[in-house]
């Protein structure tokens, strides 16, 4: 199989060509494509592997209660606020203070931007993927490294989340430090000693998981070796590390890999002081992608890269090396097709270079009958789970332009404003937010059209003339609108107004013979409102 990867994440993927795609967004696959495996027992075939995998992560074993209590106290599970944590489980995590947890940066990013803090929940202190949120605590704010404020960057692979209060259970592990390259082979390699753990897929071909953490042992292979191992991924030395244990076997019915697979992302890697007589454990990685799947060439975020940048996280608030959010968040007065926000700086801390705005539009469902955008079940306005990167300013207000007005056709969708610090550096505070803004209404409808009429009838068709509005140097188009007599359903065509300042004509097409109409022209203006049109009845030939 051609190189290519794959993030270790919930995400869905499929395979064309050795092409990857994304076929649903973040969280609604999670739910919906991964964890309901668990529950049917019964999963899709997937392309992403060559050949079938034993159910365990990968040729690992299900983790023994001593094992979680000497060194694995740390993991936790990510998972949709919404859901419980064996449904809405899309990765791991690992406590590093009371309040922040280490994951990986994919996990809580997409191209677009960051997922919204609010939709997140981590379960602490449990070895089982289960229904509980027992030991459940939501997310504060999400901390990236600054090169991922405006989307995901694979280089640099790391997230920390400060959650709203002290993890309920588990316990904190240690990064690596300066004085601990042998732990982890400083890019020579280790060939003994880590250890990797999680509750994702025990077999890609069929997307299994497991409920219970399973843990595996892995060699962590040399920067060199990882450089000729996946050809065609640039391996970064700097930032990333590589373990497992390579399929070598050429039947495609046995598979003696070691490594990590999907839903295991955010996972940390752990490495003792002595592999041999084991004292001490440390976070030497956290599982980003694999190369070929999974089949031993996994790739991870080297943490010892990251240390400082992780040290410099207050548990309390902010954002590295002290980087505070603005304040005073203020809408100013919107217009038909623009709306402002301003904010104040703040007060404490490193001082911005400039602000990061976030935005987060409606999440609008054709099903919700009475109104698209609110959830019939808990009369709430619902939101998409991703806060999008807009853009960045040094001033302390911005103006967002090019927007649709709210009409008494076009109600207008709410949409949700966040602005984080950013310093000199690149480093971004929490968000501040949001707040939420929404254009002017624009009620005023075109003058009406007057009746149209007939210029040509055909059995099938008729072309019709109408005089345009007397306001027509602000119409947009014009709504042609036909149905039969003793029908209800109206036919639309929209026309463009043209250059014309008199008459226009247009053809109705597809009529039935012998069949009078019921037909109406009315004035659209920008912003979406119609005017009222006069009524005429006409008919088709025999």
């Amino acid at each position: 199989m051609t190189g290519f990867w794959l993030p270790r994440s919930g995400y869905i993927f499929e395979v064309f060509d050795g092409v990857v795609g994304v076929f649903v967004s973040m969280f609604r696959v999670v739910r919906v494509g991964v964890i309901a495996c668990l529950v049917a027992g019964v999963c899709a075939s997937s392309a992403m592997a060559s050949k079938p995998l034993t159910p365990r992560i990968i040729n690992g074993t299900k983790m023994s209660p001593a094992t979680y209590a000497d060194h694995w106290t740390s993991m936790v599970q990510l998972y949709d606020a919404s859901s419980k944590p064996l449904y809405g489980f899309f990765c791991g995590g690992a406590l590093i203070s009371p309040r922040l947890v280490l994951t990986a940066a994919h996990c809580i990013t997409s191209a677009s931007g960051l997922l919204d803090a609010s939709v997140i929940k981590v379960k602490t202190g449990a070895r089982t993927l289960d229904v509980s949120e027992t030991n459940s605590v939501g997310v504060e704010s999400i901390l990236t490294w600054p090169s991922n404020f405006a989307g995901v960057d694979f280089d640099h692979d790391i997230a920390v989340l400060r959650l709203k209060a002290a993890a309920p259970a588990g316990t904190a592990a240690t990064l690596v430090g300066a004085g601990d390259t042998a732990w982890w082979g400083n890019g020579a390699g280790l060939a003994l000693g880590a250890e990797l753990a999680g509750w994702g897929v025990t077999d890609p071909q069929t997307n299994e998981v497991s409920p219970d953490l399973r843990t595996v042992p892995v060699p962590i292979r040399s920067d060199a070796d990882c450089a000729t191992q996946n050809p065609g991924m640039a391996f970064l030395g700097s930032t990333q590390l590589c373990a497992g244990v390579i399929d070598t076997d050429p039947s495609p019915w046995v598979n003696n890999a070691k490594d990590s697979c999907y839903g295991d992302s955010g996972s940390p890697m752990m490495v003792p002081d002595n592999p041999a007589a084991p004292t001490a454990w440390k976070i030497a990685g956290i599982v980003s992608y694999g190369i070929h799947g999974c089949d031993g060439a996994g790739v991870y975020t080297r943490v010892d890269a990251f240390r400082d940048w992780v040290a410099s996280i207050s548990d309390t608030d902010g954002g590295p090396g002290g980087i505070m959010p603005p304040t005073a968040m203020t809408a100013g007065t919107p217009t038909l097709h623009s709306i402002s926000l301003s904010w104040t700086a703040p007060a404490t801390g490193t001082a911005p270079a400039k602000y990061a705005i976030y935005q987060q539009s409606q999440w609008c469902d054709e099903y919700f009958a009475d109104d698209p955008c609110i959830n019939p079940n808990s009369s709430a306005a619902e939101w998409q789970p991703e806060i999008s990167y807009w853009d960045s300013t040094a001033a302390t207000s911005a103006t967002i332009g090019d927007l649709m007005p709210r009409t008494s056709q076009h109600r207008g969708e709410n949409v949700r404003y966040w602005v984080a610090s950013v310093d000199a550096t690149g480093e971004m505070s929490p968000l501040a937010g949001p707040i939420v803004l929404q254009t002017a209404a624009d009620t005023v409808n075109p003058t009406f059209v007057a009746a149209p009429t007939v210029k040509r009838r055909g059995r099938k068709s008729i072309r019709i003339r109408w005089h345009v509005a007397t306001d027509n140097d602000t119409v947009w188009s014009y709504s042609v609108e036909w149905r039969p007599v003793g029908f209800k359903q109206w036919q639309t065509a929209v026309i463009d107004k043209g250059t014309s300042t008199s008459y226009m004509n247009t053809y109705l097409t597809g009529l039935m013979p012998r069949t009078s109409y019921i037909v109406r022209v009315r004035a659209v203006d920008p912003s979406g409102n119609k005017g009222r049109g006069v009524k005429s009845v006409m008919s088709t030939k025999r």
